[in-house]
């Protein structure tokens, strides 16, 4: 997304879109189709996969994974307060996520795979948050050699359950209303909505 014909790099990963790109055209590849298609095979053979990311809108740190047992029981002791689930399930990133590179959505799999989203880009704490979510997992695997105590962070799971799509080209776009810092509207009284990515 940040070449010249570029894609976004983190939305090539599901089984569908994988399996497209192979299909593609060497001619047709740009930078970020290229290094999936490096990358892929790699993660898909790995058992753990952690995705560390930053956002650029303001944002509080938040874990990403599938939505089952084994993933939310590791999830819960990574000392993170907004845990997220539904994405993948749900297929509401298109293209998927690298930490589910080669799945369809929904499907179960041992591999385990988590995003982390440290928060907003210029936090300089965000490596320290990355760093901190690293050691906790490769202690829970039993791969980290020194004891870690565990965390007193109450986490807090939310589950997407469903997806808005944009408008049509021409016809007007979706947008937020009614919210601190936007524009009034969506039938709402009283105080704006403090909205948080």
């Amino acid at each position: 997304r940040h070449t010249p014909d570029g894609v976004d790099l983190n939305r090539q990963w599901s089984a569908r879109r994988l399996e497209k790109l192979q299909r593609l055209p060497e001619d047709e590849h740009c930078y970020e189709t290229r290094r999936v298609g490096e990358l892929a095979p790699l993660l898909m053979d790995c058992r753990i996969t952690l995705d560390l990311h930053s956002i650029s809108r303001p944002s509080p740190p938040s874990l990403i994974y599938r939505d089952d047992q084994r993933h939310a029981a590791i999830a819960r002791k990574l000392g993170v307060k907004h845990l997220v689930t539904g994405l993948h399930e749900s297929a509401i990133l298109s293209g998927g996520m690298c930490s589910n590179a080669g799945l369809h959505p929904g499907e179960y799999s041992e591999r385990l795979g988590y995003t982390f989203e440290a928060g907003q880009q210029l936090d300089p704490k965000n490596l320290e948050r990355a760093w901190e979510v690293v050691v906790r997992l490769l202690a829970e695997l039993g791969m980290w050699g020194v004891e870690i105590s565990p965390s007193d962070t109450e986490s807090h799971t939310y589950e997407v359950l469903e997806r808005f799509r944009q408008a049509p080209e021409g016809a007007m776009p979706y947008r937020f209303v009614g919210y601190v810092g936007g524009e009034p509207g969506g039938g709402r009284h009283g105080t704006p909505r403090k909205l948080a990515s």
